[in-house]
């Protein structure tokens, strides 16, 4: 069984998540339960979304990106409850943070024009082309990149989350709206 959260680390999830401490104690043992410990590697990571039917490796290693949030390599219980609590129940604004941080797979405050590329091919390979509001034929990866990208060859966190507002299905279909 796992140990309990101290009040102190019950307190601080509490105030980071939009979760009650009932519900952070849920998680904590549903994750302990899942994962038979404290952390998750990330390879076992990557092997779970791609039985949860993530067939791309380009999006997998995104989604590891946004949960490990301290780049160690393993989805702890505090990032994987703060992860949920924004793909669940996040405000507008850190939906499109956690967003950014999937595409950011550097770790540098910026997304790189071959990197979203990549990205973007493996969201088509596994859910489809893209589909933006007020338009009647479906983009392909490459040309949402271009759409995104406007012949810059990055973007900084503004410039994407601007992007994202007039085209929602860059993070749509990872259903994070």
């Amino acid at each position: 069984a796992p140990l309990p959260l101290s009040a102190d680390d019950l307190q601080v999830l509490s105030y980071t998540t939009h979760y009650t401490p009932k519900e952070i104690n849920h998680l904590r043992d549903q994750f302990y339960r899942d994962v038979g410990g404290p952390s998750l590697s990330a390879e076992d990571f990557l092997i779970g979304a791609e039985a949860c039917g993530i067939r791309s490796e380009a999006v997998r290693y995104m989604l590891l990106n946004a949960f490990d949030a301290d780049g160690d390599n393993f989805i702890s219980t505090f990032e994987f409850i703060k992860a949920t609590s924004t793909m669940t129940k996040g405000t507008d604004a850190e939906k499109l943070d956690f967003a950014f941080k999937m595409y950011d797979v550097r770790r540098c405050n910026t997304i790189f024009y071959n990197d979203a590329l990549q990205i973007l091919k493996g969201l088509e390979k596994s859910f489809g082309m893209f589909s933006v509001p007020g338009e009647d034929a479906l983009l392909s990866s490459a040309e949402m990149d271009e759409r995104l990208f406007r012949g810059a060859r990055q973007l900084c966190k503004v410039e994407f989350i601007n992007f994202v507002r007039m085209n929602p299905s860059v993070i749509s279909v990872l259903e994070l709206t």
